[in-house]
């Protein structure tokens, strides 16, 4: 799972937005060490604290994940283990052939 943080483990500041620019920054990072891309995907799931911001998330998976888009679940949650979080989000991938 990911949530975003800084080189010093600091949340990411701002708005859903931003965080959830962030977190797909962070995967794409993490699939690209190991040869693989967001087209990787095969599933995701989303862990939103207020369900209002779901719109911004979806906009942001329109324009971060190719078509077809991955299977998705999104689930509503209380809260994330740091109060900054607003969003975090699985996605498995399949690896690439080496």
């Amino acid at each position: 799972m990911q949530v975003r943080v800084d080189a010093g483990r600091t949340p990411v500041e701002g708005g859903i937005r931003a965080q959830a620019d962030a977190v797909f920054d962070r995967i794409a990072d993490v699939l690209a060490a190991e040869g693989a891309t967001v087209a990787d995907i095969v599933k995701v799931t989303y862990f939103l604290v207020d369900i209002a911001d779901l719109e911004v998330v979806r906009q942001v998976v329109r324009e971060r994940l190719p078509d077809p888009k991955p299977a998705s679940s999104l689930v509503q949650v209380a809260a994330l283990v740091d109060s900054r979080f607003r969003l975090e989000i699985e996605a498995i991938a399949t690896a690439p052939q080496r």
